[in-house]
């Protein structure tokens, strides 16, 4: 999407490409309801994309379109599903697996060599800090903590790309800021492709190399797209990030 990429290798190679894309539901009196309509979205490898737009507005509706948790009304969706790690608002854990057990049921889902899971959980459970929880039991950790363990999960897979609806939306404000300066230090050490969903416009100025805006009249269609052009590494306090913010906010 953007021309904000780690190496001019990756700039041409394109992750996930949605054309024409309409979805609407059916609601239990019979009357249909539009949700989105003639989405356009190109996103490259190494992209940060934020999605934004106000509630209800399908963000989320259109991530399950992706992923192939729901599936359009029209237009086409080219991506790999067979490499997209997915994270939700909620960690989804399974509570009486152990932290490595519940990556390594994903790795096993996934077709991950029996070889290659035990180095995979070690190295990304190393790289959000979390080592020493392998052996610990969700009921354990904090929700920042679950939050990572989440994380880990659909990274380990290596996917072609990240989806991740609103995961910090749940926690407080301090463990959301000290995991999104933490995240962005990851995918960026990875190079990881991240579409994100979110509705808090200073995260999206954090994080994101592009910023896309759904608007908010049903159905809804891309209302704007833009570059982030503001350089890595980024001060959440910074007043080029409040200013960002601000400019977001007034597309929404």
């Amino acid at each position: 999407m953007s021309d904000t990429t780690h190496s001019d290798e990756d700039e041409l190679e394109t992750v996930l490409e949605i054309e024409n894309l309409s979805k609407s539901y059916t609601n239990s009196d019979g009357s249909v309801e539009e949700v989105l309509e003639d989405i356009d979205l190109t996103i490259q490898q190494g992209d940060f994309v934020c999605l934004l737009g106000q509630s209800g507005c399908g963000k989320s509706t259109l991530l399950k379109c992706v992923a192939g948790l729901t599936s359009p009304d029209t237009g086409t969706i080219k991506v790999d599903r067979d490499s997209i790690g997915y994270v939700f608002q909620e960690d989804r854990l399974l509570d009486w697996l152990t932290v490595e057990e519940n990556i390594r049921l994903v790795l096993e889902s996934k077709g991950v060599p029996e070889s290659e899971r035990q180095e995979r959980i070690e190295r990304y459970l190393d790289l959000v800090g979390l080592s020493d929880t392998a052996e610990m039991y969700p009921m354990q950790l904090s929700g920042g903590m679950k939050q990572r363990v989440s994380i880990v999960r659909a990274l380990a897979i290596e996917p072609d790309i990240l989806l991740l609806d609103e995961p910090f939306s749940a926690l407080d404000e301090i463990t959301a800021r000290n995991l999104r300066e933490r995240f962005l230090e990851m995918i960026w050490e990875l190079n990881q492709t991240v579409l994100f969903v979110t509705h808090n416009a200073s995260e999206a100025a954090f994080l994101s190399t592009d910023i896309v805006i759904l608007d908010s009249t049903a159905p809804s269609y891309l209302s704007k797209e833009m570059t982030n052009p503001l350089d890595y590494p980024r001060d959440i306090d910074s007043e080029a990030i409040l200013d960002l913010q601000k400019e977001i906010v007034s597309y929404i």
